[in-house]
């Protein structure tokens, strides 16, 4: 009978219910408009370089983002105490994995291109690599398989809750399509703070011209 549920409900990560946070992004691309592009004129007047480092972490650095957010339901397995090698119970569980990145340790660099004398510039983004940032067990959602009748007790729940965040935080490390999905958004997120700016300043100086390059560590 455990073997059989252990089957019937395998972890999974419930890729349907990946969120990203678009109306967030929105936002903060307008924030990022009415308040770094108004700077970035400013300065304009009195400094020769139209677009330099600093304003672009000023840009990227408008707020903290989670590039995706993913349901998983998984299983934990809670031993016996005192006889280790038999299980008390099984509790199944649903839980929700953000994965993003620290914008503190994006980094940015602006270069010429080969032989363009100066008229064309690469603008590169180094994304640090996607980590997991929060993990957050549904207590509500616990369903319980007893083996052992005892473990039923009144700390049950908060015994059951520890082992299934153990257990998710566990999982969410090996779950690459989580990694993939947050890293993709995460070069999105960056791609639409960035550009609309760069088309500002390659419309307002059609001399020079900039291209955007975005990487992210693996």
């Amino acid at each position: 009978m455990k073997e059989e549920y252990s089957l019937e409900k395998k972890k999974k990560l419930s890729l349907k219910k990946i969120i990203v946070f678009a109306v967030a992004l929105i936002v903060i691309v307008v924030l990022t408009l009415t308040l770094v592009v108004p700077n970035l004129s400013k300065e304009e007047e009195t400094q020769p370089v139209i677009l330099t480092t600093s304003t672009l972490q000023k840009i990227i650095n408008v707020s903290e983002l989670s590039t995706c957010s993913a349901v998983y339901n998984g299983i934990a397995q809670v031993n016996n105490p005192d006889k280790p090698a038999e299980v008390n119970y099984y509790v199944a569980y649903e839980a929700k994995i953000k994965a993003g990145f620290d914008l503190d340790k994006v980094t940015t660099d602006i270069k010429d291109v080969d032989g363009s004398d100066g008229k064309s510039k690469l603008v590169i983004i180094n994304i640090p690599k996607i980590k997991i940032n929060e993990t957050e067990v549904d207590i509500a959602s616990l369903d319980f398989m007893f083996l052992n009748n005892s473990a039923n007790t009144s700390t049950v729940t908060e015994e059951a809750y520890k082992a299934c965040k153990l257990d998710v935080e566990s999982e969410a490390a090996d779950q690459q399509a989580i990694y993939d999905l947050a890293k993709q958004n995460a070069e999105s997120v960056i791609k639409a703070l960035v550009q609309p700016i760069l088309e500002q300043v390659n419309e307002e100086h059609p001399n020079i011209h900039y291209d955007l390059k975005v990487n992210t560590e693996e």
